[in-house]
């Protein structure tokens, strides 16, 4: 795990360097949980995809956040290239995204399945926040 976070070169968020701040002049600061949806690449190149997946998961989780992120779970007893296991994996994906605050995608290429959960969000008015593959904010878009 160590060299996933070596890869990771990015700041961490104001918000997120505020609340640490805040944590340890408080204590507990009964700040709400932000659920975080990871959105990045899962088919193709499947071992770094989820390598990368990871180290977003964990760079969600650095930033104070909780990281959902599907395609690191719902692959390990749905058969990817089952059209219709695949379908099922996405919409399971939609519904968590649904209870989630923001939505983070992450490198440059976006799959189809992406651009549904995308689309997901931006119909449900949930803020959708891009960031490049090193972990650094390039667009932010939607609601807070």
């Amino acid at each position: 795990m160590r060299k996933v976070i070596e890869r990771i070169d990015a700041p961490l968020p104001q918000s997120v360097l505020m609340q640490r701040k805040l944590t340890s002049l408080f204590g507990h600061t009964d700040l709400p949980v932000r659920k975080v949806f990871v959105c990045s690449p899962y088919a193709g190149c499947v071992k770094e995809n989820v390598h990368n997946a990871r180290m977003y998961s964990r760079f969600v989780f650095l930033c104070g956040c909780m990281p959902i992120t599907p395609h690191l779970m719902y692959p390990r007893f749905l058969e990817d290239k089952d059209p219709k296991e695949r379908d099922a994996g996405i919409q399971m994906g939609l519904i968590l995204l649904d209870f989630c605050n923001e939505i983070w995608v992450f490198g440059q290429r976006i799959s189809n399945g992406m651009r549904r959960e995308i689309a997901f969000a931006e119909a449900h008015g949930i803020l959708v926040r891009y960031f490049s593959d090193t972990c650094q904010e390039v667009i932010k878009r939607g609601r807070a």
